[in-house]
C-alpha cells in the first residue's frame, strides 16, 4: 500500500500548477499574491479548490471510497464532479 503523504493531498497545488505548465498569474481567479497563500495552506475550503482548479481548465472529482487491507478499492461513491465549470454534487 502507498505511504500517505504529510498535508491534505498527495499532490500540492504547486506541484500540480508548476505539473501543468502554469504560472501563479495564469490562476485569474486570485491575485498572485492569495495564490501563493492558497498553496501554502494546510487545509482548503472545497469552493476555495473548485475554483483554483476550473482557472486551470482542470475538473474536480470528489469521492469516498472504502479500500480493504490489501489496498484494493471495494466500492466507491462519487460525492461532487465538476465538468465545464458546472459542479455537480450527487
Amino acid at each position: 500500500m502507498r505511504k500517505r503523504k504529510k498535508g491534505l493531498f498527495d499532490l500540492s497545488l504547486k506541484e500540480l500548477r508548476k505539473k501543468i505548465g502554469y504560472t501563479q498569474e495564469d490562476i485569474t481567479a486570485y491575485k498572485q499574491a492569495s495564490v501563493s497563500k492558497i498553496e501554502a495552506r494546510k487545509d482548503i475550503k472545497i469552493s476555495t479548490l473548485l475554483e483554483y482548479i476550473n482557472c486551470m481548465g482542470l475538473d474536480v472529482v470528489i469521492k469516498a471510497v472504502k479500500i480493504n487491507p490489501e489496498g484494493k478499492e471495494i466500492v466507491s461513491y462519487t460525492l461532487l464532479q465538476t465538468r465545464k465549470n458546472i459542479t455537480t454534487r450527487l
